[in-house]
């Protein structure tokens, strides 16, 4: 990399870098960059994408029947009205 290419991240990136400051960005790029090549040079040929592969999502299915237990829930609330629970308002 070169003093222009930090210069010009440093500018998309919306950071002052100070000329004295140039020598240690270039050095953390280069680590960096050094270290996605590492990561690039694993080989993953034979290795399928099981992401694709398998729904592990449960089906969304009710195991209620609706109003089953609305009696039971309103009978223990302090305060009801109309099949519903009365609280105080809030503002």
């Amino acid at each position: 990399m070169t003093n222009e290419d930090i210069l010009k991240l440093g500018e998309l990136a919306k950071i002052e870098i100070k000329p004295e400051e140039i020598e240690s960005f270039k050095k953390d790029f280069e680590s960096i960059l050094g270290y996605i090549k590492q990561i690039e040079s694993v080989d993953v040929g034979d290795v399928s994408p099981s992401y694709l592969t398998e729904n592990i999502a449960r089906e969304d299915v009710s195991k209620n029947t609706p109003g089953e237990f609305s009696s039971d829930l309103l009978s223990s609330a302090p305060n009801t009205e109309n099949g519903f629970i009365k609280v105080k308002k809030i503002l």
